[in-house]
């Protein structure tokens, strides 16, 4: 019983030491799950393999989200083998309203409600500081690891570059 004892209180104390990883499962306006994994230096989508990955949170009020929108747009054409890119409505669209938008401009990335996935939202506020300005633009590498973390339009030179840097 001495020997049990001691073996019983290591194993509880080193589950305790190793919390589980937050995951979230969302679902698109096309109706693909999307699950983001937390990693140690940022976020991991399941979905995207070995992928890198362009988090875009934008609202549909918002001048400078819907000039960036075109430069996605154009940036999924040139690299979807190569990155994933999530744009987050944050401004009120439900999911329904969102998947319009998604018609109206054509849009050929991932689009998902924050309205309806707050609790993402949340989360990356939390871990990003992020005090709700946008657009926001987080740039993640294959390995889940956050290179790139910019408010405000971002001209197509730069998202460029910013694909190869989250892509090497």
């Amino acid at each position: 019983m001495k020997k049990i004892l001691p073996a019983i209180i290591i194993s509880l104390m080193s589950s305790f030491a190793y919390a589980t990883p937050a995951s979230f499962h969302m679902t698109t306006t096309d109706g693909k799950s999307i699950t983001a994994v937390e990693t140690a230096d940022g976020v991991k989508f399941k979905e995207f393999g070995n992928k890198g990955t362009i988090l875009v949170f934008f609202g549909n009020k918002c001048p400078p989200c819907m000039k960036e929108v075109p430069e996605l747009i154009k940036l999924q054409n040139k690299y979807s083998s190569k990155v994933g890119i999530i744009g987050i409505e944050v401004q009120g669209y439900t999911p329904a309203q969102l998947k319009a938008f998604k018609t109206q401009k054509n849009i050929n990335y991932n689009l998902i409600s924050g309205n309806k996935y707050d609790g993402f939202v949340s989360y990356i506020a939390q871990r990003a500081g992020w005090s709700g300005a946008i657009p926001l633009l987080i740039g993640i590498d294959k390995k889940g690891e956050v290179q790139v973390v910019q408010a405000g339009y971002i001209p197509e030179s730069s998202l460029n570059t910013i694909v190869e840097n989250i892509t090497k």
